[in-house]
């Protein structure tokens, strides 16, 4: 039995754009997620710790980073919103190949 194989052609740009366009549509989902979320909770910490948890997963660190050193100046953080800050560094830290000093944040907030 003699197999035939097919080649396919690919084209490199069309592969690019759509992947940029599933991306851009999973930060407009994403987005829209926190501001549902934000209409319900409010511009809380926790919504906040959320908001630079999605920032990071799409690819805005430095927004993300933002949101985390404004989260610093707040004097006790629940438990939710230190999980959302300890998965934010986590996700920087698999883009950047390292953790950055925004975990002491988490650290220095969980001993309050």
């Amino acid at each position: 039995m003699q197999q035939e194989f097919v080649a396919i052609s690919r084209n490199p740009d069309v592969e690019s754009r759509q992947e940029e366009d599933a991306h851009d549509q999973v930060h407009k989902l994403s987005l829209a997620t926190y501001q549902k979320i934000a209409s319900l909770f409010g511009e809380n910490p926790f919504s906040r710790a959320l908001h630079s948890l999605i920032l990071a997963m799409v690819g805005k660190s430095e927004e993300a980073k933002r949101i985390l050193s404004e989260l610093k100046k707040h004097a006790k953080l629940d438990s939710f919103s230190l999980i959302y800050l300890a998965e934010t560094c986590s996700v920087m830290g698999d883009k950047n190949g390292r953790l950055n000093s925004s975990n002491q944040l988490i650290v220095s907030a969980s001993l309050r």
